[in-house]
């Protein structure tokens, strides 16, 4: 139970950088668009943004699994895996790959995907440290 904990804060904090990087991004498409509705810029973001969790949560599982990972490491997983979670967002957005925002959800996946497992990594390693001192205090 712990260990799920651990994996949906860490995915809450690599939301947090790349819901911010969205936002800012669906503001200035708000800003230029001269027709059609405008939609709530936080919004959509949390909405793409929990869609890149949910893609990068396998990532985290299998960091999760391996225990044993350096936070270079993990930052180096994290940057992948966040880079394929935001390639696979714009194929299933059918977004075409020569448009700047394909590249855009690439780098927001990639910064997600690198904070969500430094955070994990990082989690696991006070957990590593807290288990240790409470069985040399016993």
């Amino acid at each position: 139970m712990k260990r799920l904990l651990l994996v949906a804060t860490s995915a809450a904090a690599g939301m947090l950088p790349s819901g911010v990087l969205a936002t800012a991004w669906f503001a200035w498409l708000n800003w230029r668009a001269a027709d059609g509705p405008n939609f709530p810029p936080p919004e959509v973001a949390l909405a793409v943004c929990t869609g890149l969790a949910v893609l990068i949560a396998p990532v985290q599982l299998a960091m999760l699994a391996w225990k044993r990972a350096s936070m270079r490491t993990a930052i180096a997983i994290g940057v992948a895996g966040g880079a394929l979670a935001g390639f696979v967002l714009t194929r299933l957005l059918a977004m075409p790959p020569h448009r700047p925002e394909s590249l855009l959800w690439l780098a927001i996946g990639a910064v997600q995907g690198a904070v969500a497992l430094a955070a994990l990594a990082l989690g696991l390693r006070w957990s590593r440290e807290a288990e240790r001192a409470t069985a040399h205090r016993g």
